[in-house]
């Protein structure tokens, strides 16, 4: 039992590493983004925000 146990700490700890290092990836240097660029990126990133949710509650 305690095998299953270390295997899924080890998982964890690898889903982990693989996060942090697309959050890295993700960082954006934002002088040099043009506002288009950002104007976009924010309007992708909110309809994700609000997909599946209910509007009046935001």
């Amino acid at each position: 039992m305690n095998d299953f146990f270390d295997d899924l700490k080890a998982i964890k700890k690898d889903m982990i590493k693989s996060d942090e290092a697309k959050k890295e990836k993700e960082k954006l240097d934002l002088e040099k983004e043009s506002i288009k660029a950002r104007e976009k990126r924010l309007e992708i990133e909110f309809l994700e925000y609000v997909k599946g949710q209910d509007i009046r509650k935001i």
